[in-house]
């Protein structure tokens, strides 16, 4: 039986996300427990709450969630799947904000996705591959993945994009893969 990461709903009145929200998603846990994974997770959560609180732009946010993740080695730890373990809690991060960030927000992290799928570069220095492709962050590598294990459905940004209502999503669907 698969097992799922278990979310909490926004109440129907809120907007903003707490700081105890961000404060819990540093704790997640990484593989090993990996000083480089949580140095990554940490920046990411750093870049979301940077966009939650207006301080950062969807493409900076972008920008510091992917550099470190494309201008470094894939991390030595083991495994025969080491090369997605990084974008793994990257996805992660951003399923539980789809998931607990209040319906409003949404736009907001779809934003980011779309500057995601911007970013240049590849992942792990191009060491990280499928199938001997290098892996970019334009193809949302094994996102469909993580939301399966997350949430048992598989799903790619575009499809998740377009079961919200706002009709400012809309065109962003359209953009995601």
């Amino acid at each position: 039986m698969p097992v799922h990461d278990s979310f909490e709903s926004p109440r129907e009145d809120q907007h903003d996300v707490s700081p105890a929200w961000f404060e819990r998603q540093k704790q997640r846990p990484v593989h090993r427990n990996d000083p480089s994974l949580r140095n990554w997770l940490n920046t990411e959560v750093d870049a979301l709450r940077a966009i939650h609180d207006a301080h950062m732009n969807a493409d900076e946010a972008a920008l510091s969630m992917t550099y470190p993740l494309s201008t470094s080695p894939v991390p030595a730890l083991g495994g025969y799947s080491d090369d997605i373990l990084a974008v793994d809690n990257l996805w992660r991060l951003i399923i539980a904000a789809l998931m607990e960030w209040p319906p409003a927000r949404a736009p907001e992290i779809f934003t980011l996705l779309n500057a995601i799928a911007k970013a240049p570069g590849n992942i792990h220095k191009g060491e990280a591959v499928d199938d001997g492709v290098k892996l970019t962050w334009a193809q949302f590598p094994y996102f469909g993945l993580t939301w399966n294990e997350c949430t048992g459905a598989d799903m790619q940004p575009g499809q998740i994009c377009r079961q919200y209502s706002d009709p400012t999503l809309g065109e962003m669907a359209r953009k995601l893969i």
